[in-house]
């Protein structure tokens, strides 16, 4: 059955409580008319929640990487939005817009990829908590796909900057669980969308998409009700989930969508908080009201399209530090576009039984005048309407009304070819019901076969569907949802109902509901030989695999003092160097603090210890290596304190030229400043 338990229970009456005037109604007499009932409708269901701000410890500033918490993400392929972001541009009108917009696409990208903190402080521009506030006003109401953001956000401030500095998002859901919400959502929203006809109009395809979510979402709280999730894929929202479900489809769909926050007035005249979609057709703004649309079995269309008069007739935007979109025109009013507008009192008989006729009895009017006054008309004169409609013998009549608008109705069927249905249990799909009945084919339920006593709550009788149970592993070809990759991944089955044996793989909201197998793949080894540690192998390329083939120790080659062998079947290096062949038959390497012997090998710099050169015969050259020494440096070489003051034989020469320059100095009478300068040997 459609929703009508939970409507029953949800809706809040908006005009007046549900009047069902329904009677026992007897079919023997001719031309018997009956009162089939009234009801005006509700149209103050509400249910949005504000978010919330909490400034968190101050931190300073730094450049959060904005990552991903969900492992792969949705293999879904997300639509892209290609229209304008309403909230964005309005940002961009603003003073320190710089500031704003970055935070603004921070924000987005951050919560787009669910990260657990990022910055939105360009560094230049500071932007305080009300602006934080704006953008993230405006980012809500633009980005109605981000179904996992929480309603709590916290933030950092920076006094000594004066700026928000960071922000840290709560979700309902992340990691894994995300991902396969992601992918469950992408692949209904590309189901919904696929059902759009190519060459549709804007007022059609949003006709389309508006009238698909009230024939499958029912207005309840639940976990989800407050986002699109929840009206998309679990058919379950409040007017925030409505909204945000209609804005996102339209988006998608190449129409321009704001989500408008502010309050409707209930039948008490106390105002609740709400919220609704500003959309764009062809051009002009219009405001459109889904959850208030959304009734029992009817869908309405009282809030579809409006001007700004209309609307804040019962609605009140609340105020936004950007402009909001403007609605002046009434071209895509839906009854301006559909017919049906009566303007004041100017409704006649033939019109309103024309109308009717055309629409198989049952047809919508908006009643620009006052509402009651058309209702009370039409009970006056229905038998001159259903005469006029062309209709003979008994019937009923009736009328349900939301807002301005009002569906009239009259019923021709004498309900004498009922249909037995026994109580039955619910199946995966289908609902079951704890109690026998009679079924019409015009849609009422009587208790008795003879249609006297009519069941008008269904719900009460009703046991809603159970849904699939996918848990049954079955590893057959028809479940096959991925055969075996590599070592690494298994081969990967749908899941199968255990109720009713349907597969998971059929199931649009199935998304993920499919497990691994024990089955793995082939290794992928490498061609290439990988050598570490003295041994050589092939190994598996794939990620996270340690298989190895072919392993062996390394061998062959020879090594050097500079290269270890190189073995002969991976081409590698192993084991240790070769030791030094030093010339001992010659000095290869001298220079003024000594003289060594070297290794010849090609790139080998390696010196035996160095050793002082020694000039015995003082001939100026060293007696070993024959290198040139100065006369000085000679003159010195043996000096007694050369070893114990550490001063070089360098140094040496200049403390003694400095001494001399001193004693000459001295016997011309001039005062004489001594300075010694001590190097250390070099070794």
């Amino acid at each position: 059955m459609r929703k009508l338990f939970s409507r029953a229970v949800c809706l809040l009456l908006y005009m007046t409580v549900i009047i069902q005037c329904s009677a026992v109604f007897a079919y023997a007499n001719v031309g018997e008319v009956s009162e089939d009932g009234r009801s005006a409708i509700s149209a103050e269901k509400s249910g949005y929640e504000p978010l919330t701000l909490t400034e968190e410890t101050e931190l300073e500033w730094r450049e959060y990487e904005i990552e991903s918490q969900s492992s792969q993400g949705a293999t879904v392929s997300e639509r892209a939005v290609t229209v304008e972001y309403y909230g964005r541009g309005a940002l961009s009108a603003l003073p320190n817009s710089k500031a704003l917009l970055y935070a603004y696409d921070r924000i987005v990208e951050g919560i787009g990829s669910a990260s657990e903190r990022f910055s939105i402080y360009n560094g230049e521009n500071p932007i305080s908590e009300n602006e934080l506030d704006t953008v993230l006003s405006a980012y809500r109401s633009d980005h109605t796909e981000h179904f996992w953001l929480d309603n709590s956000v916290k933030f950092s401030y920076s006094t000594a900057k004066q700026t928000v500095m960071e922000l840290l998002p709560s979700y309902l859901m992340t990691g894994n669980e995300l991902e396969v919400a992601r992918g469950t959502f992408a692949q209904v929203v590309n189901s919904i969308l696929s059902e759009l006809e190519s060459g549709m109009s804007e007022f059609e395809t949003e006709l389309y998409l508006h009238d698909r979510l009230a024939e499958s979402v029912t207005y309840i709280e639940s976990e989800n009700a407050h986002n699109a999730y929840g009206a998309i894929v679990e058919g379950k929202a409040v007017c925030e989930g409505y909204a945000e479900a209609l804005q996102y489809l339209l988006q998608l769909s190449g129409i321009q969508s704001f989500i408008a926050v502010g309050t409707g007035i209930n039948s008490s005249g106390a105002t609740e908080a709400h919220a609704w979609n500003c959309v764009r057709i062809d051009g002009s703004d219009y405001q459109t009201d889904l959850t208030w649309n959304d009734h029992g079995e009817n869908i309405f269309h009282a809030y579809f399209n409006l001007s700004d008069s209309e609307m804040l007739r019962d609605h009140t935007l609340t105020a936004t530090a950007y402009a909001l979109p403007v609605c002046n025109s009434s071209d895509a009013h839906y009854f301006a576009v559909m017919e049906g507008r009566v303007d004041g009192s100017d409704y006649s008989v033939s019109d309103v039984a024309k109308r009717l006729k055309n629409n198989s009895l049952a047809a919508s009017f908006y009643i620009t005048g006052d509402v009651q006054s058309f209702i009370n008309w039409y009970y006056s004169n229905i038998r001159s309407i259903a005469t006029a409609a062309g209709v003979s013998g008994a019937f009923t009549y009736g009328y349900s009304s939301v807002g301005r608008e009002v569906i009239l109705t009259i019923n021709t069927c004498q309900h004498t070819s009922l249909t037995y249905v026994p109580a039955t249990p619910a199946s995966c799909l289908v609902d079951g019901n704890n109690t026998a009945y009679y079924s019409c084919s015009c849609g009422k339920w009587f208790a008795d076969g003879g249609a006297r006593v009519e069941i008008e709550d269904k719900a009460s009788i009703t046991i809603d569907a159970l849904g699939h149970d996918y848990t049954e592993r079955l590893t057959d070809a028809e479940h096959l949802y991925l055969a075996a990759q590599n070592c690494q991944v298994a081969e990967r089955y749908w899941f199968d109902c255990s109720r009713c044996d349907s597969n998971a793989k059929n199931d649009v909201y199935a998304y993920g509901k499919y497990y691994s197998g024990t089955v793995f793949g082939e290794h992928q080894i490498s061609s290439e030989w990988t050598s570490e540690n003295d041994r050589h192998f092939h190994k598996c390329v794939i990620s996270g695999c340690s298989y190895l083939e072919d392993e062996a120790e390394c061998a062959g080659g020879e090594a050097t003092c500079t290269k270890r062998a190189e073995c002969s079947v991976c081409g590698g290096e192993h084991g240790a160097l070769a030791a030094h062949e030093y010339d001992l038959t010659s000095w290869g390497y001298t220079d003024g603090d000594g003289h060594a012997h070297i290794c010849p090998a090609d790139g080998c710099e390696a010196k035996l210890d160095i050793e002082e050169h020694t000039d015995t015969n003082s001939d100026g050259e060293c007696d070993l290596c024959g290198f040139e020494l100065s006369a000085v440096s000679a003159t010195n070489t043996q000096a007694p304190d050369s070893q114990t003051t550490g001063v070089d034989k360098k140094s040496y020469t200049k403390v003694v030229v400095i001494v001399a320059s001193a004693c000459a100095a001295g016997l011309l009478g001039i005062s004489v400043i001594t300075i010694v300068i001590c190097k250390k040997r070099r070794v």
